[in-house]
C-alpha cells in the first residue's frame, strides 16, 4: 500500500455540505466493499442449505424372498375282498340261556354255551397307500344284525384284526376281521343280516 505524504493530502473542505458528501461517499464505499466481501460467502453458504432440503432416503422397509414347496403322496384306501366279504357266524342253536359267539380273524369260532354248526367265515380287507407307512384301523360302533322278517336284532362288538398296521414295500397290506356276536336267551330263529364299516387312516 502506498503511504500518503503530507504533500498529497487534500485539505478538507470547511463547508458542512462537503462534510455530508464525504460521509455519503464513505458510506457508499463501505456498502460496495461489504457487497464485494460478503456476496461470495453468501453464495457458498447456499449449497449446504440446499442440500438440507433433499429428503433423506428411508430405511424403514426391506424385503426378502423365500422358496415354497409341497409334495402329495398316495392316499390311503381300503376295500373289502370281492369273495371274502362277509363276517359269518354260521348256524347257532337257540338256547334258553343267552351268551356270546366269537370268531377270531383266522376264522376260529368259539360258541360258549351254544351249539354251533356250519362253516364260519371272516372278511378280508385290502389296504393300499404309501410304502412302509403306518396306519390305524377303527371299527364302527353299535353294530347290529337284524332279522330279515321280524323286528329282532343281535349286537356285534369287540372287533379284532390281524393287521400289522404298516404297509409293505409295495404300499399294501391285507387283513381279516373277527368279532363277537351277542345272542339273547331264546333269540328268535331265522336269518339275520347287517353291515359294518372299517376305517383306516395314516398314523
Amino acid at each position: 500500500m502506498r503511504q500518503c505524504r503530507s504533500s498529497d493530502a487534500v485539505p478538507l473542505p470547511r463547508a458542512i455540505g462537503d462534510t455530508v458528501n464525504i460521509h455519503f461517499m464513505m458510506r457508499d464505499r463501505i456498502m460496495i466493499d461489504r457487497k464485494r466481501f460478503f456476496r461470495r460467502p453468501s453464495a457458498a453458504l447456499a449449497l449446504p442449505a440446499a442440500l438440507l432440503l433433499v429428503p433423506a432416503i428411508s430405511s424403514a422397509e426391506d424385503s426378502a424372498t423365500a422358496n415354497t414347496a409341497a409334495e402329495i403322496f398316495t392316499a390311503l384306501t381300503i376295500e373289502v375282498d370281492d369273495v371274502d366279504d362277509t363276517l359269518d357266524f354260521a348256524r347257532i342253536a337257540q338256547d334258553s340261556v343267552g351268551g356270546t359267539v366269537t370268531i377270531a380273524p383266522d376264522g376260529t369260532r368259539t360258541c360258549g354255551v351254544f351249539f354251533c354248526e356250519g362253516t364260519p367265515a371272516v372278511p378280508t380287507f385290502h389296504v393300499e397307500g404309501e410304502p412302509e407307512y403306518a396306519y390305524t384301523i377303527t371299527f364302527e360302533e353299535d353294530v347290529t344284525i337284524d332279522h330279515v322278517t321280524d323286528p329282532e336284532s343281535m349286537a356285534i362288538n369287540d372287533f379284532t384284526h390281524n393287521a400289522t398296521e404298516t404297509l409293505d414295500t409295495e404300499g399294501e397290506e391285507s387283513f381279516e376281521v373277527g368279532a363277537t356276536l351277542n345272542v339273547a336267551a331264546n333269540q328268535a330263529t331265522g336269518t339275520y343280516e347287517g353291515t359294518f364299516d372299517v376305517t383306516v387312516a395314516y398314523e
